[in-house]
């Protein structure tokens, strides 16, 4: 799912963008926070799809930060 969103979103520095992504405080800390478990899992894959975007695009504005700061 997070490639499918990184390659929606095309984010300017998709590298840094990889190494900022954190799946397991994504899955830990915001997904599963607010959901009724046990899911089966073609719907948490809908689920993941569907709100994952927000959480990719936060390392990206952040990839783009650093990039931005390191040339500076």
């Amino acid at each position: 799912m997070f490639e499918k969103v990184v390659n929606r979103i095309e984010p300017e520095n998709e590298n840094l963008t990889r190494k900022l992504w954190d799946p397991g405080d994504y899955i830990d800390n915001h997904f599963f926070q607010d959901k009724e478990l046990p899911m089966k899992l073609d719907n948490a894959d809908y689920l993941i799809d569907a709100f994952l975007v927000h959480h990719v695009i936060d390392p990206a504005v952040q990839a783009d930060r650093q990039a931005e700061q390191s040339t500076n």
